[in-house]
C-alpha cells in the first residue's frame, strides 16, 4: 500500500512540475502568452525559421521567463532538498537551511557587496563565499559543546546566525538609506524575478551536482535515524557521512541564497509536508521533496505576478502559504496519532 502511494506520488508531482512549467512560461506581468506562443518562441530559437510571434513576445519569453522558471526549479529543489537533509541529519523535524547560518551568512556577503559597490557577480561570490565560512564557523563552535554533533550544531548555528544578523544590522544601519540601504533590505526578502542566463550558469552545475550527490546518498541517510553505535557495526562511518551531508546541502542554499537571496521555509515546510504524507523513509522523502520544492516555489511565484503589477519579495508569500501548510501538516499528524491511539 505505502509503495503504490508513494508511485502514485510520483506521478502526481511528475505532472504538476509539467503544468506549473507551463504556466511559468506563459503567465506574467507583461501579458499573458498562450501555449503556442511559447512553443513557437522555442522552435523558433532552436531552428532559426522566421514565425508569426513578434519579437518582444519571443524576447519575454527567452530572456525573462525561461530563465526565470528554471531558477524557481533550481533554487525550490536545492533549498528543500537541504532542508530534508539537515532534518535527516539533526534527527529534527524543525530543522531547516537556516539552521546552520547560512542564509544569514550569504545576507553579510551580499550586504558587504552592495555597501562596497562591487559588480552583481561580485556580490553573488562573496554571498556563497560568507555562507560557507559561516558553516565552517558553526562547525569549529560547535566542537566547544560537548555532546552529540547532531545538538551542538543546531545550537552553534542559532549562535552564529545571531551574530551575522547583528553584522547585518550594523551594515544597514551604516548604508545610504537611498541608494544602499532598499537594494539589501530587497535582497534579503528573496527574489528570482531579476535572475540573468549568466547568474543562473554560475549556480546551475552545481545545484545540479550536488543535488544528484545526495539523491545517490538518500538510502544511507536513514543511518541517521538510528544509535552511532549501530551504524558503526553495519561498517557505515557516521561522522564522514555527516559532513559529506552537511557540506553538499550548505553548497546548495549558499548557490540559491547567492543568486535569489534569502527565501524562507522552503526548506523547513516541504519535507514536512512530504514525511506527513509518505512517512519519513529518506529514499523516498529526498526525491519527492526536491520535487515538490520547485513545484511550491513556481506556484508561490506565479502568485506573485497575478496578485500585485510590482513584485512581491517571494519570502512573504512564503511565509503566508507555508505558515497554513505547516500548521495543516501538524494537524494530520495529531489526527493520525489520534486516529491510532497514540
Amino acid at each position: 500500500m505505502h509503495e503504490r502511494r508513494v508511485k502514485l506520488g510520483y506521478c502526481i508531482l511528475f505532472l504538476l512540475l509539467i503544468l506549473l512549467t507551463a504556466a511559468s512560461l506563459t503567465i506574467g506581468n507583461y501579458n499573458d502568452l498562450s501555449g503556442n506562443d511559447v512553443f513557437q518562441v522555442l522552435l523558433r530559437r532552436l531552428t532559426g525559421k522566421k514565425l508569426t510571434i513578434s519579437n518582444t513576445a519571443a524576447a519575454i519569453v527567452w530572456n525573462i521567463r525561461i530563465p526565470r522558471t528554471v531558477s524557481a526549479i533550481l533554487i525550490g529543489a536545492a533549498l528543500s532538498t537541504a532542508g530534508c537533509c539537515y532534518q535527516e541529519i539533526f534527527q529534527n523535524d524543525l530543522a531547516s537551511p537556516d539552521i546552520l547560518g547560512v542564509s544569514s551568512g550569504a545576507c553579510v556577503g551580499a550586504a558587504l557587496g552592495i555597501i562596497l559597490g562591487v559588480s552583481s557577480s561580485t556580490i553573488q561570490l562573496w554571498a556563497f563565499s560568507m555562507g560557507l565560512v559561516t558553516v565552517a564557523m558553526v562547525y569549529l563552535l560547535s566542537g566547544v559543546f560537548r555532546g552529540e554533533k547532531r545538538v551542538s550544531l543546531p545550537i552553534s548555528g542559532i549562535l552564529i546566525s545571531g551574530f551575522m544578523n547583528s553584522i547585518l544590522g550594523l551594515i544597514k544601519y551604516l548604508a545610504n538609506p537611498e541608494t544602499q540601504l532598499p537594494s539589501i533590505v530587497y535582497w534579503t526578502m528573496g527574489d528570482i524575478s531579476t535572475i540573468h542566463t549568466e547568474q543562473l550558469k554560475s549556480v546551475m552545475f552545481p545545484i545540479a551536482g550536488c543535488t544528484l550527490l545526495l539523491l545517490t546518498l538518500r538510502w544511507r541517510l536513514n543511518y541517521f535515524s538510528v544509535a552511532e553505535t549501530v551504524s558503526v557495526s553495519m561498517g557505515i562511518d557516521i561522522i564522514k557521512l555527516r559532513i559529506l551531508c552537511i557540506v553538499l546541502s550548505t553548497i546548495l542554499v549558499g548557490c540559491a541564497v547567492s543568486v535569489a537571496g534569502t527565501i524562507s521555509w522552503i526548506g523547513l515546510v516541504i519535507p514536512h509536508l512530504i514525511k506527513t504524507l509518505f512517512g519519513k523513509n529518506s529514499a523516498y522523502t529526498l526525491p519527492l521533496s526536491c520535487l515538490a520544492g520547485s513545484e511550491f516555489l513556481l506556484f508561490v511565484d506565479i502568485i506573485g505576478r497575478k496578485i500585485s503589477t510590482s513584485e512581491i519579495p517571494l519570502s512573504i508569500l512564503t511565509g503566508m502559504i507555508g505558515l497554513v501548510v505547516f500548521f495543516g501538516c501538524l494537524f494530520f499528524r495529531r489526527a493520525g496519532q489520534n486516529d491510532t491511539g497514540v
